[in-house]
């Protein structure tokens, strides 16, 4: 199946590659924002590239401890943020990729459901409330998860890509969500902080807990916490 998948999107220099019409304007996703929370992003925060990528690892060993503010703001600011505009490439700038947040154990931040809106850097309440043991649920019960203080789900709003690159637009979305989270791994690493990608989850009670409509789909989910 995944060979077919992989031999069907494939690009051949005897068929030239036909550009589609496509929406230019991407549509940011809308909320009826109620309660937005400022990124507390640390300025004169210095990590040496070179070092993080030697002593990179998975640490699934988390302690049950509260997460700084500063701390997740630079986790999720330097991870997707620069001074132009994202942190990562994305396939003819159609950014595809959505991204939400789940607190469980952070300071000065009430737990829920949060979505981080890239084109204002801001995050905006979406559910209040402990989620941790829906997400245990949702990521088949993987045992680091009861102890993280945060985790990031990523979704895909496929079209987005696809409408210009027709159905190998799949595969970029794919390495998209890939940018992303190399960039929070290795941010992590660089604050010590732990970090751990997931791709092994229940994909519809993701969707549902995050009230996704058909378009979007939850592909990738990132759990972070002391160590």
């Amino acid at each position: 199946m995944y060979y077919e998948f992989h031999a069907y999107t494939k690009l051949f220099e005897k068929i030239p590659f036909k550009p589609r019409k496509y929406n230019i304007l991407i549509k940011p996703k809308i909320y009826n924002y109620s309660k937005s929370t400022k990124l507390e992003v640390s300025q004169n925060k210095k990590i040496d590239l070179i070092k993080t990528l030697k002593t990179r690892e998975t640490k699934r060993n988390f302690k049950k401890k509260t997460m700084d503010l500063e701390i997740l703001s630079d986790v999720i600011y330097y991870s997707i943020f620069n001074e132009k505009s994202r942190a990562y490439p994305s396939a003819g700038a159609r950014y595809p990729i959505e991204l939400y947040l789940a607190v469980f154990n952070v300071k000065n931040m009430k737990k829920g459901i949060y979505y981080i809106n890239q084109k204002t850097k801001m995050i905006f309440l979406l559910k209040e409330g402990d989620y941790q043991d829906d997400i245990f649920k949702i990521s088949q019960n993987q045992f680091f998860t009861k102890n993280a203080s945060f985790a990031i789900i990523m979704t895909a709003n496929f079209e987005r890509t696809i409408e210009k690159y027709g159905e190998r637009g799949y595969r970029y979305v794919l390495i998209d969500a890939g940018h992303i989270g190399q960039n929070f791994c290795l941010i992590s690493e660089g604050l010590k902080i732990g970090c751990v990608p997931v791709g092994g989850f229940y994909d519809n009670l993701a969707n549902k807990l995050l009230n996704l409509s058909d378009s979007e789909q939850t592909i990738y989910m990132m759990f972070f916490g002391g160590v």
